[in-house]
């Protein structure tokens, strides 16, 4: 009889893990072609079916979203049912998300998703000092339902787990041990990123190995470092036309990522310029050979820190 059962059971879990792998692959295929432009999706904030273009032309609450080509998307499972979401970054937020034969799109503000990490947490920021740490619990076709794991707010000195009010000390300690470590990987938006993640295969990623600050303007600017490693940036900002600045964005700040790259910045023989209105660090350098300028500015906006660097030739 104890054997019988114990066949069953095996027989049981192994038809559950086929139907796991049957949805996870059904998932996949219409998230690709969703991502393509080749089917629809449901927009839950536009209340409609359209497809991903015209949601991109539409924008979000905040206005326009950044260029595909200047975007990048994440492949995570945000509400861990092992059937990952994709999220797309450009500038805010979109997740996709397959339930029920449909590709359901959530638009999120520009600040209600930051800081995006492998297990599907993030960072939603309420004010320059304060906001949480949220997990979606349960997608359910046009709703979802969000998990606060952390809340804190610097000004007032309140910090939250779970609802539940701790010290600062601990908030540290105990957020820690309930979000992941390490952040999503993020791929460029290009058809050729689509189809290999899609199909499993290893891409290169834009904030980390063989691309990382490859976008970086001219040799001559530093590559940011701290504690003798490159600090990876949330996403970079590249020149466009009347707008000539490459700007790398970084969830990180404090005064010791900014001291760190006015070391690297002066060892280079740029020289500093003191701040001008909102840029708290501004730094030049003049290049005899061929008579360029380099420029690079350093500022805080919101939870985000801010390098921008350019170039001016005589």
């Amino acid at each position: 009889m104890k054997r019988i059962f114990l066949i069953f059971s095996a027989l049981f879990m192994f038809v559950m893990l086929l139907s796991s792998c049957a949805a996870a692959s059904e998932a996949h295929a219409a998230l690709k072609a969703a991502l393509k432009n080749e089917i629809a999706l449901f927009s839950v904030n536009n209340d409609r079916s359209m497809k991903l273009d015209e949601l991109w032309a539409i924008g979000g609450d905040e206005g326009p979203y950044m260029p595909k080509e200047h975007s990048r998307f994440s492949f995570v499972d945000m509400d861990n049912d092992s059937v990952p979401e994709i999220v797309i970054n450009a500038g805010a937020c979109i997740v996709l998300h397959y339930e029920g034969d449909t590709v359901y799109a959530y638009q999120f503000g520009s600040r209600s998703m930051q800081m995006l990490r492998k297990d599907g947490s993030y960072y939603g920021a309420s004010g320059a000092s304060s906001g949480a740490y949220i997990r979606v619990k349960k997608f359910d076709g046009k709703t979802f339902e969000e998990e606060y794991l952390g809340e804190e707010d610097e000004t007032e000195d309140e910090y939250k787990i779970k609802g539940v009010s701790v010290s600062k000390a601990e908030f540290d300690r105990m957020i820690a041990s309930l979000i992941d470590k390490s952040f999503a990987e993020e791929l460029e938006f290009t058809e050729e990123n689509v189809e290999k993640i899609m199909a499993g295969a290893s891409v290169t990623m834009k904030n980390g190995g063989a691309n990382f600050y490859a976008d970086i303007p001219d040799s001559a600017f530093p590559i940011p470092m701290l504690n003798g490693a490159p600090i990876p940036y949330e996403y970079v900002s590249l020149p466009e036309e009347g707008w000539e600045v490459t700007s790398f964005v970084y969830s990180i700040s404090g005064p010791d990522f900014m001291e760190s790259y006015k070391e690297q910045l002066r060892n280079a023989g740029f020289v500093d310029q003191g701040s001008a209105g909102h840029i708290e660090s501004l730094w030049r350098y003049d290049r005899s050979g061929d008579g360029a300028s380099l420029f690079v500015e350093m500022f805080h906006e919101g939870s985000n820190f801010s390098i921008n660097m350019y170039i001016n030739y005589l």
